[in-house]
């Protein structure tokens, strides 16, 4: 499905180049490539960004385990690229990185219950630290009105978000009565290390639109529908909570059914010296899938539910070539 998506946008391309034509001679000092006149826009900057991770599954078999995993409040710092390159005032490509990375903030929780012993379930919380990128690209026709005051443009494209988490030192709690008749909590320390390599990717089709408020005031709205699946390495270590609990080494390929994501960006940008802008961005994204499977080398887990949420803020610098 993946080669039919990318001879599709690369027909798409090919046909919209046809019907562009040549207005610009090199004669002109502009911008060109193959003849087209073309502005490329090129953007970098850093921000403020915040992850929430969960799923949720059944192992078949032995042991028998209904497992809730999730990360909470993962506040990262990124920096981030863009691209967007316009031919003919009409043709319209973009891409877009970023890349954060976080140390030991946020919550990981681990929730396993047996089914028929409850003396072998625990919850066990830990603060991880990790690495995120996204990287995605797109293409679609700009319709430009009312004397380019406006602009909407259809896209078309695919993206990959990576999260990469580990977790060294996980922390669980015993409740019991003391003498006294209140409640204690006690606290042991379970010296492990669990990593989680996994990515969301897929195509996805939208839409951006802009609006010139004058000529150096911009602001935009953009939304992305993601046709995506989950993908994660898991390795998990959880032998040292007593042996009374058996043997919980995992490692094993999680895999998602195909699942859906919707994306909102909205900016506003200005142009403070010829060619030079400065802008403000918002992102939001959402992900789910339902079903799936986690294989280990012994036995499997049925997935439930996959979810991931984020959003973040920037500011960029830009250049228009």
């Amino acid at each position: 499905m993946k080669r039919l998506y990318l001879s599709l946008i690369g027909s798409l391309f090919g046909t919209m180049l046809t019907f562009c034509p040549a207005q610009v001679s090199a004669e002109d000092g502009n911008c060109s490539i193959f003849g087209f006149d073309t502005a490329l826009n090129f953007s970098i900057g850093g921000g403020y960004r915040q992850d929430k991770i969960k799923w949720s599954a059944n192992s078949i078999g032995l042991p028998e385990f209904k497992t809730l995993e999730k990360w909470d409040h993962l506040h990262t710092g990124i920096v981030d690229a863009k691209a967007e390159l316009l031919i003919c005032e009409s043709l319209y490509m973009q891409a877009n990185f970023d890349y954060g990375w976080f140390d030991d903030n946020g919550t990981q929780t681990i929730r396993a219950t047996h089914i028929s012993d409850d003396s072998l379930s625990y919850t066990v919380h830990a603060s991880p630290k990790g690495r995120l990128y996204d990287l995605s690209g797109a293409l679609g026709y700009q319709f430009n009105m009312c004397c380019y005051k406006f602009g909407f443009t259809p896209l078309a494209g695919y993206s990959y978000h990576h999260q990469k988490l580990s977790s060294n030192h996980y922390r669980e709690a015993h409740q019991h009565v003391a003498e006294d008749e209140s409640e204690k909590s006690d606290i042991d320390v379970i010296k492990t290390h669990n990593t989680y390599n996994g990515h969301w990717s897929g195509p996805l089709a939208g839409f951006t639109t802009f609006y010139q408020i004058d000529c150096d005031w911009k602001m935009g709205l953009a939304y992305a529908y993601h046709y995506a699946r989950f993908q994660n390495t898991v390795r998990e270590n959880f032998s040292s909570l007593g042996s009374n609990r058996g043997e919980h080494v995992f490692v094993g390929k999680q895999t998602s059914n195909w699942g859906n994501g919707h994306e909102f960006f909205a900016y506003t940008s200005y142009e403070f010296s010829p060619f030079w802008i400065l802008g403000l961005n918002y992102n939001f994204k959402e992900f789910k899938a339902s079903g799936g499977s986690l294989k280990y080398p012994k036995h499997r887990a049925k997935i439930h539910d996959i979810s991931w949420k984020t959003w973040n803020a920037t500011m960029d610098i830009g250049y228009i070539f």
